[in-house]
């Protein structure tokens, strides 16, 4: 289907999970479309793999598993969209679309049933849940960023650019689930985060 769009372009193929990472680091797409299920290591587990070894890779889960904690995990683990395998032909072209673009997609009925999970998740376990999936090194800028280091001042005391900081920031709020840095900061400060 995807080969029948005329500026999509199908770059590489794999078939077990155990061998995204590698496969995808070979040809660099722009997408990478993972199934949840895969022989040799779970979709869930391949899309933590590959954003540890490509952070700027950005993956559309595509299953025909719909419970919230597996699209709760691919979300955790870097996935930006999830969409469900009898989703149209449409709708995901679009889910590609979007997270070619960097937005986050799920797939009909699963905002809702992602929504209602959160809605009825303590904000202590919420936040705990969120901060986890940080990296050591995105924990170490938001700690300084709540004590209110800018990002050059980062930088210098982490020994990284400025623009590496910018990219860990983004990765943050985005993990955490915030607009801008000052949210990222407070909830940082409210939960004793900040170090």
């Amino acid at each position: 289907m995807l080969e029948t769009v005329g500026d999509f372009e199908v770059v590489g193929e794999v078939e077990r999970g155990d061998e995204i990472a590698l496969g995808i680091l070979a040809k660099a797409p722009d997408v990478v479309i993972i199934d949840v299920e895969l022989p040799g290591m779970s979709g869930i587990n391949a899309v933590a793999d590959l954003r540890s070894k490509a952070p700027e890779a950005r993956v559309l889960m595509l299953s025909g598993l719909s419970d919230r904690d597996r699209v709760r995990a691919a979300l955790r683990a870097g996935a930006l969209g999830y969409v469900l395998k009898n989703a149209s032909g449409p709708e995901i072209i679009q889910a590609v679309r979007r997270v070619a673009e960097g937005q986050t997609v799920l797939g009909a009925g699963l905002a809702e049933t992602i929504a209602e999970s959160l809605r009825s998740e303590p904000e202590e376990e919420r936040v705990r849940r969120l901060v986890a999936t940080l990296s050591e090194r995105e924990l170490e800028v938001l700690r300084l960023a709540a004590q209110g280091e800018s990002n050059a001042t980062i930088g210098k005391r982490l020994f990284i650019s400025e623009g590496t900081v910018k990219n860990h920031m983004t990765h943050i709020l985005r993990k955490l689930g915030v607009e801008d840095r000052t949210q990222a900061a407070i909830l940082a400060v409210k939960h004793g985060i900040s170090g």
